[in-house]
């Protein structure tokens, strides 16, 4: 359906349109898209919005649109409602997905940072113990304690 849209009418980039541009874009392009409107329909609305804004009546590109009659308020509130959803989800699944990549991250290094505490006290024990049987003992039963499956 982008195909039936002018490249002239086409969202390019931020850098080439003011915000409103966009939004008249992404409206536009949704109506058409989903058969609600006509390109001839979202032409003749934006011609009216320019003229009108020539003469100081500055409207919106939907309320043009509800002026016109070219959508009703209710079918218009329906699609915006369900666009900013679709808009709502797509920016919530990869939050999702990183909070559930950072909980992972987390439990590892909370494994690797008792790993590393454990190892540190061992290496306490080895260091004062004051024969070598004594060394094994300690730190064996440390290491016993510590990494037991329970």
């Amino acid at each position: 359906m982008a195909e039936d849209i002018p490249q002239s009418h086409r969202y390019t980039s931020p850098d080439t349109l003011n915000p409103p541009d966009v939004l008249l874009l992404d409206l536009s392009q949704t109506l058409l898209r989903r058969g609600l409107v006509d390109y001839k329909d979202v032409e003749l609305a934006a011609h009216y919005q320019k003229k009108m804004a020539a003469k100081g009546y500055t409207k919106t590109f939907k309320d043009t649109l509800l002026e016109l009659e070219f959508i009703d308020r209710e079918t218009l509130d329906q699609v915006m409602a369900e666009e900013e959803q679709a808009r709502e989800k797509q920016l919530s699944e990869p939050t999702e997905r990183i909070e559930q990549l950072i909980q992972l991250r987390t439990q590892l290094l909370e494994k690797q940072l008792a790993f590393a505490k454990a190892a540190d006290e061992i290496a306490q024990l080895a260091a004062t113990s004051s024969s070598l049987y004594e060394m094994f003992h300690r730190t064996t039963s440390q290491i016993v304690d510590r990494f037991r499956a329970d």
